[in-house]
């Protein structure tokens, strides 16, 4: 009887926090959906994770906007001229609608690795704005 409440009271409410993934509401949840999609070298997969159209460039400088159908093209030519990438989460900020991650990549092309801060603004579940803070070497 018990489990059958707790089952009742599952599916009426949904799990309690902690239970399973980040809940949707949390903007960490698409981040992480194209965080593991890029691992993955899903590149439909990441673009999922983005509104239909976002907007999208380096920390400074004019966004540009991008649709979910060119991010996938983009990235899956990446992933060919790049067949090894892989980034490690080394942090993660949420802030609101807003989350930072400092992520190391290695297996970039021509077998170089660098550290990355990206800045997701998520709205309405899917990621609208990011921008990029490249590696020191990389910056003007």
């Amino acid at each position: 009887m018990r489990l059958a409440l707790t089952l009742a009271a599952v599916t009426v409410l949904g799990p309690a926090p902690g239970w399973g993934q980040a809940p949707t509401t949390s903007a960490a949840a698409p981040v992480q959906i194209q965080f593991d999609a890029y691992n993955r070298h899903d590149a439909g997969g990441m673009a999922q994770a983005f509104a239909p159209v976002f907007y999208r460039g380096t920390l400074g400088d004019t966004l540009r906007q991008m649709s979910r159908d060119t991010l996938s093209l983009k990235m899956g030519e990446f992933f060919k001229r790049a067949p090894r990438v892989h980034a490690k989460l080394l942090d993660r900020k949420v802030h609101g609608v807003y989350v930072i991650d400092h992520e190391h990549v290695t297996g970039l092309p021509e077998g170089k690795s660098s550290d990355w801060i990206m800045i997701y603004e998520v709205r309405d579940g899917r990621i609208l704005r990011n921008w990029v803070i490249p590696p020191p070497g990389d910056q003007d």
